[in-house]
């Protein structure tokens, strides 16, 4: 990759962190995308151990890309519930 490039992707990089809402927590100011990443890992978890419990879960394949989806799914309607206007 040529330099150049490299070192407009850095600034594009830079100048877009200014566009991420923060979250202030107990005095710690959090990007609201870490926020509703935790949200939906730990919705994935419950919905995993759920379909484990109901044994639903020997049937989903292939369980990597069903778990990744859950995660997905779950941090992106977060996302649109809390931080879309």
């Amino acid at each position: 990759m040529d330099s150049r490039v490299s070192w407009l992707l850095v600034l594009l990089c830079i100048f877009m962190v200014g566009c991420d809402p923060l979250v202030d927590f107990d005095g710690a100011y959090l990007p609201a995308w870490l926020i509703a990443g935790g949200v939906g890992l730990a919705c994935s978890f419950l919905l995993s151990f759920i379909l484990s419990r109901l044994g639903i879960a020997k049937y989903l394949w292939p369980r990597t890309l069903v778990h990744i989806a859950m995660f997905v799914m779950f941090t992106m309607i977060c996302w649109l519930i809390l931080y879309v206007d």
